[in-house]
């Protein structure tokens, strides 16, 4: 009865860690493809504001599912100045603070490839200055991303998932 109880044991444990997950290694520098979910303009966005993005492609490690197609990420508003007169650009950035995995952790987004530098989506967005000899009375231009941009950002740092 003993022995029984004992290779009872043993083969519980042995089919407990078969299934139990195994941590996988999400790795900085993945690439994460997001789409924009609204429309953002210099003239409108402020410093601050909130902003949906979502992942356009699965993120796998091997044959893993990571960071699930759909899943939303969010971000700010960093730098919104609209087009002034004189042919002053309108400027606009932004930067994406994280996203969820499919285990729910969440994960810090950057908008280059190396790890130097700021994560500001990709460096200020502005838009090309006009020169008029009227210049002084022409209004500069705003800078506007339209909803369902894609872009590319990347894991800032390795995440045990």
């Amino acid at each position: 009865m003993k022995n029984l109880a004992f290779v009872s044991l043993l083969i519980t444990g042995l089919i407990t860690t078969a299934f139990v997950a195994k941590p996988r290694l999400l790795q900085e520098g993945t690439i994460v493809t997001l789409k924009v979910n609204e429309n953002l303009d210099s003239r409108v966005s402020k410093v601050g504001d909130m902003i949906s993005l979502e992942v356009t492609e699965d993120v796998m490690i091997d044959s893993y599912v990571a960071i699930k197609a759909g899943s939303t990420a969010s971000g700010r508003i960093t730098v919104a100045v609209p087009a002034k007169w004189a042919g002053q650009k309108g400027q606009l950035d932004f930067e994406i603070d994280y996203v969820k995995t499919v285990s729910g952790r969440n994960v810090k987004l950057r908008a280059n490839s190396s790890t130097a530098g700021k994560s500001k989506m990709p460096g200020v967005i502005a838009a090309a200055a006009i020169i008029n000899p009227l210049f002084l009375v022409i209004k500069g231009k705003d800078v506007t991303v339209a909803k369902g941009q894609v872009f590319s950002t990347y894991v800032d740092k390795d995440y045990e998932i």
